[in-house]
């Protein structure tokens, strides 16, 4: 899998929270499970979403989760960067060590290729333009098809 579960989670949590953007912060809970995420394993990734400055956080009985800028603004790069690291892009299809112009592997110039292009389509979307899709009911988030959210 290219993106590892906390990156798929984050991305998920990250359109929720642009679907139900109304400036009040949402709770972390009502989000994991909505999204049927564990809450622990939830909290976790949105420390990682905050510290990549994407999302803020408040505790308390009024506190949650709200987007630190215009989600418009937000690319999914910019979160797949604040969970899985830039390393993500750069590790070997096979797994060798060192894979690189010098040491290439037989998949290298392909798979170079195909990530740059993942990479340009990953800047280009924004948490935004998934959320508008949602809210349409062209695509899904969750298991349920057309949730109440």
């Amino acid at each position: 899998m290219l993106l590892s579960k906390s990156c798929i989670y984050g991305i998920r949590a990250a359109v929720y929270l642009a679907l139900n953007r109304n400036g009040k912060y949402v709770p972390v809970r009502e989000i994991s499970e909505n999204l049927d995420i564990s809450f622990h394993f939830l909290t976790k990734i949105c420390r990682k979403l905050s510290s990549g400055g994407i999302i803020k956080s408040i505790k308390g009985a009024q506190g949650g989760l709200k987007f630190e800028r215009d989600p418009e603004n937000i690319s999914i790069m910019e979160i797949v960067i604040a969970i899985d690291g830039n390393n993500r892009f750069s590790e070997c299809l096979l797994g060798l060590p060192d894979c690189g112009i010098l040491k290439p592997c037989p998949l290298h110039d392909d798979w170079f290729d195909a990530i740059e292009s993942i990479k340009e389509k990953f800047n280009d979307i924004t948490v935004n333009r998934i959320a508008e899709e949602v809210r349409t009911g062209n695509v899904r988030i969750t298991e349920i098809n057309n949730p109440d959210f």
